[in-house]
């Protein structure tokens, strides 16, 4: 049985795409989880590398997940292509921008995409090492102690209070993108099993 190499290579396309959609998905709910963890464990730098971590997991699963080109940089790309490559064009640390920028193409409110930015954008600010990243591992009040491997500090209990907050309005922001996609994904993945059909008929004469 000889495979039709159009369907096929449509097919391994179709999978691809797939692939990474829900291997970004996976992602962001692993990396939201353990985010939590480590900001009751006192690790509020490493928590928040997780968080903005999450959140360009989403952007690229967005992007990954829409069907056409989109403006990446000054060209019209196949945005799941070139993260397939591992373009230096679509590293992680560029998503959020790059979704604000298609925002109308992929049908998310302008809002919502500048939100994502923004709080990408605090998280990197806090993310390297500096005066803050010392504040975060010393315990609050006279004595000062520094904990190496982290602690759980009652007296930041309401910081703690205002992180947690932020990440359960990203889980809900995440659900919500999840639901958004799903069409998309359910196409995409429809396309692959006709063309996986396709490609093992016998090719015609």
């Amino acid at each position: 049985m000889v495979l039709r190499a159009e369907s096929r290579r449509r097919w391994l396309y179709a999978y691809v795409q797939t692939a990474l959609v829900c291997g970004f998905v996976h992602g962001v709910l692993d990396d939201l989880v353990t985010s939590i963890k480590l900001l009751f464990s006192g690790k509020l730098t490493a928590s928040g590398n997780l968080l903005r971590q999450a959140i360009e997991g989403i952007c690229m699963a967005l992007m990954c997940a829409y069907q056409g080109t989109l403006l990446i940089g000054e060209k019209e790309s196949v945005y799941w292509e070139m993260v397939e490559r591992q373009a230096k064009e679509v590293e992680g640390h560029l998503a959020a921008k790059q979704l604000v920028k298609n925002w109308e193409r992929l049908g998310l409110a302008l809002g919502g995409a500048e939100q994502l930015k923004t709080t990408m954008g605090v998280y990197h600010l806090h993310s390297h090492a500096g005066v803050a990243a010392m504040a975060y591992r010393m315990q609050l009040g006279p004595s000062g102690l520094i904990y190496i491997g982290g602690h759980f500090d009652e007296a930041k209990a309401d910081g703690y209070a205002v992180e947690l907050a932020q990440r359960i309005e990203f889980a809900k922001l995440a659900v919500q993108t999840i639901d958004f996609m799903w069409p998309s994904v359910r196409a995409i993945a429809k396309s692959a099993k006709e063309e996986s059909a396709n490609a093992a008929m016998p090719a015609s004469k």
